[in-house]
């Protein structure tokens, strides 16, 4: 096979052809895990309502035929938020108050591989969407719900968690800023998104066990809690034992354990990252930076004598650091083997070719073309072939619906047409005018 079309093949993600991924989540977390298995060669069938969809629809910035623009200028513009987060799926609009949308759905369950979800607490049960009302009608079907505070909820606390309540509530909020700072929220939606990578690799590990060379046939029922995951990655660290031995809870980009781990104001007032943990590190560090006093204390060789004596460490560190332009004192280090790296605003990345090329990509749409806006590609690389821009782009809302209840609801095109006169399901492919 040539290389251009093992690339195109790779483009396809194949890994999971086969599968169908019945996809009921909307907003972040659920539809970063069903966008993952999406990208693996899943066929995923988005279930939206047939007049508003998924709300990520409606939250702007939108995307429209002039540019992206802070409000809705016509009623098929899109939210950019949607089309970033719900690549490789198709939609089909259902009404599942409708009965006759509930049995739909229910023909789509038979179909399917499995199931995912992040309602909150209490509305699974209510459309009759939880796992033992799906499991009836296929029971070798993967269930995964996705929630905020998992086994943390009880009979009287069942609120609903966006992300900066799983920050909150998890510790990274109290763990991060500097020490006479508040607590800080990180930029990035970290709740939301470790829900949906646990709630993909649990549909994966279900599939893997139900279907795989050891699997037991069983089809697993998971709960995956934002908490929960967020938790896990932040309770890896010591937070604990430095409380305990009276550390401040914040140390900005700092921590702890290793000195030098922190981020460096450079002389043209920008940021450089530096790491020197091990002795090597450290010896390259000195090399690097050709500060006296580094070469003058052996016993800084030894990490411990590092974080004992941290102030007078960061304090040398930052002259030199502060007596160069950011750039430079990044080449001085790299060219010595030194982990560092200049801390990046939106204004480098976007100088950066590179960055762009094996990080971003442009969203497209066959609608709106290309959009004025960078998605970071996929991060699994596929046969040596990295993955992005997708081959299917986030879909306009039930524009599948023909197709998908043709196919895998075994219903005919006059069937369709007749409930897409009576409101219990739409679409653009039923000829009705396009929707977001």
């Amino acid at each position: 096979m040539m290389a251009g079309e093992r690339e195109a093949e790779a483009r396809q993600h194949r890994c999971l052809e086969g599968y169908v991924i019945l996809d009921l989540t909307q907003y972040l977390s659920g539809p970063y895990c069903t966008f993952i298995l999406g990208a693996l060669g899943a066929t995923v069938i988005k279930v939206e309502p047939p007049r508003t969809g998924d709300g990520n629809r409606h939250q702007p910035p939108f995307v429209s035929a002039s540019g992206l623009r802070a409000e809705k200028q016509r009623p098929d513009d899109i939210g950019l938020a949607f089309l970033k987060r719900n690549p490789c799926k198709q939609s089909v609009a259902i009404n599942l108050k409708d009965e006759r949308g509930y049995e739909l759905l229910l023909k789509l369950v038979r179909a399917a591989d499995a199931c995912v979800h992040n309602f909150r607490p209490g509305v699974a049960e209510k459309l009759r969407v939880d796992a033992a009302s799906l499991r009836a009608v296929n029971e070798r079907l993967v269930y995964c719900e996705i929630s905020g505070f998992g086994p943390y909820a009880t009979k009287d606390d069942q609120r609903g968690v966006v992300d900066i309540i799983g920050q909150a509530m998890s510790g990274v909020m109290a763990f991060s800023g500097r020490p006479d700072s508040e607590p800080t929220r990180c930029a990035a939606p970290i709740a939301d998104q470790a829900g949906g990578v646990f709630g993909a690799i649990a549909v994966l590990a279900g599939l893997l066990q139900r279907d795989g060379r050891r699997g037991s046939g069983a089809a697993p029922v998971f709960a995956v809690s934002m908490l929960n995951a967020l938790s896990s990655m932040v309770w890896d660290e010591h937070h604990d034992v430095y409380h305990r031995q009276g550390e401040p809870e914040r140390r900005g980009n700092g921590t702890q354990r290793i000195v030098p781990f922190n981020t460096y104001r450079a002389g043209d007032g920008k940021y450089v990252a530096i790491s020197a943990v091990s002795p090597l590190e450290w010896k390259r560090l000195v090399d690097a930076t050709g500060i006296a006093e580094f070469r003058a204390r052996a016993d800084w060789t030894t990490l411990a004598n590092r974080v004992k004596d941290r102030e007078a460490v960061e304090r040398l560190l930052q002259g030199w650091v502060g007596s160069l332009a950011r750039d430079e004192a990044v080449r001085r280090l790299v060219a010595n083997g030194v982990a560092a790296a200049p801390v990046y605003g939106i204004a480098d990345i976007l100088r950066d070719r590179r960055f762009q090329e094996t990080v971003l990509h442009n969203v497209q749409h066959p609608v709106y073309g290309t959009v004025d806006a960078f998605n970071a590609k996929f991060p699994i690389i596929l046969d040596s072939v990295q993955i992005g821009p997708y081959a299917r782009p986030a879909p306009v809302l039930g524009g599948d619906t023909l197709h998908l209840l043709q196919r895998y609801a075994g219903l005919s095109t006059e069937e369709i047409v007749r409930l897409a006169r009576a409101g219990v399901v739409g679409g653009a492919d039923l000829g009705e005018p396009p929707r977001t």
